[in-house]
């Protein structure tokens, strides 16, 4: 036998006998699994998906996704709907992650994903082409020692976001990314924020120059704006790629700005890194509180600090005229920055919930504020300000870890 062929033959076998090890392992895991041939599989070369008509062993995964056995790489392959995709924690896949292929449909119509592309750019891409399925491809090579393992990470991860994505993160999702143009016009002196919500949240906080500073939920990034000028070092988040762009044109590249999901574990933050959490007026679009006051706790250093505004319960309760002041309930309401009409949903809850959390999550509440609006307010709106002097719109908190 040709020395090359015998080679090859060697390499085969190998490949095969890979998969079959493997296979038993995943079946001693009591992982549902089936292992068979499959040789329609697209290769990429020079840049370019290429279907290579040679059979490799594949293993099916019944939770979704097949681990598949190239002849110079192991892969890992999932499906997302759309919809799912533009849910999913991209920084946390990005940075786990280091071989990866993010592609259209199964023929592998359309790559979504170059090096270095960050997760708002990915789902640019996705949201301006018209497929409707999502590949994930992850690459290990033969030797990576923990590759079932973190397979079955990802493969368990899937299932727990397909369950999140049509839950909680799409609230008011479209709404700020079409709020975001008025946000970073008039937030500087909206007098709802400027003369009311700030001030009072400004009171609260603590010396930060040189201090580790989250904006979780920046929307336009004042407030990141403001942290640096005071000297902090400051990474903004947001749900909104819209209003991530506002961030991005107000401050540069002086802030850490990252598009993220405050439903979603913050991977790309590590434990007791920073010594301040700021969250202006974001809480009221989560519905479950736990998970993201347990996050907090998480990446705040021991005595960090966590200052928030949401909506007054009492003004929630009464403005829309509700029966039940103890329930949690999504709420809708209409703006109209200018001559547009945008729908916004958010979440209204009892104070009991909203302390809750918090001491559950080992937080220590400091201070609690029921602002008044400022002589400035009195100056821009009368009428509102007579109404804020005698009925609170936001409640603002300082907790210590």
């Amino acid at each position: 036998m040709d020395l090359n062929l015998k080679n090859i033959h060697q390499k085969i076998n190998k490949i095969y006998l890979r998969a079959e090890k493997d296979y038993q392992a995943l079946n001693k895991k009591q992982i549902s699994c089936q292992l068979e041939s499959y040789k329609n599989n697209y290769v990429k070369i020079n840049g370019q998906y290429q279907l290579q008509k040679y059979p490799i062993p594949v293993i099916s995964l019944q939770n979704g996704g097949d681990i598949g056995y190239n002849l110079d790489k192991i892969f890992f392959e999932t499906a997302f709907k759309r919809d799912e995709f533009l849910n999913l924690e991209l920084v946390s896949i990005l940075s786990q992650y280091e071989d990866i292929e993010i592609y259209g449909g199964r023929d592998c119509h359309k790559d979504f994903y170059q090096k270095d592309d960050n997760p708002a750019k990915i789902r640019e891409k996705v949201k301006e082409s018209t497929e409707n399925t999502i590949m994930v491809s992850l690459y290990f090579d033969y030797n990576k020692e923990d590759l079932l393992d973190r397979v079955i990470n990802f493969a368990n991860k899937k299932e727990a976001w397909q369950n999140k994505s049509n839950v909680t993160s799409e609230i008011s999702y479209d709404a700020y990314n079409h709020l975001s143009d008025h946000y970073f016009n008039e937030v500087d002196t909206k007098p709802y924020n400027a003369y009311y919500e700030r001030p009072a949240t400004l009171s609260l906080l603590p010396p930060v120059k040189n201090k580790k500073v989250l904006d979780a939920g920046c929307a336009a990034g004042w407030y990141t704006d403001w942290f640096l000028r005071q000297g902090a070092e400051v990474t903004a988040i947001d749900f909104s790629p819209a209003m991530i762009k506002m961030t991005e044109k107000r401050v540069g590249t002086r802030a850490r700005i990252i598009q993220a999901d405050l439903n979603q574990p913050l991977d790309f933050i590590k434990d007791q890194e920073l010594d301040l959490i700021i969250s202006s007026l974001t809480l009221h679009y989560i519905k479950d509180w736990e998970p993201v006051m347990a996050e907090f706790n998480r990446i705040l250093k021991k005595s960090g600090s966590l200052v928030f505004s949401v909506h007054h319960p009492f003004m929630d309760f009464t403005v829309f005229d509700r029966d039940n002041y103890f329930a949690t309930e999504l709420l809708t309401d209409h703006w109209q920055p200018g001559n547009k009409k945008i729908e916004v949903q958010f979440y209204r809850r009892p104070l009991n919930q909203i302390i809750s959390p918090l001491l559950k999550a080992g937080f220590q509440i400091e201070e609690l504020l029921e602002p008044v609006p400022t002589e400035k307010f009195k100056e821009a709106d009368p009428v509102d300000y007579d109404k804020l002097s005698k009925k609170p719109w936001f409640l603002i908190i300082k907790a210590r870890k």
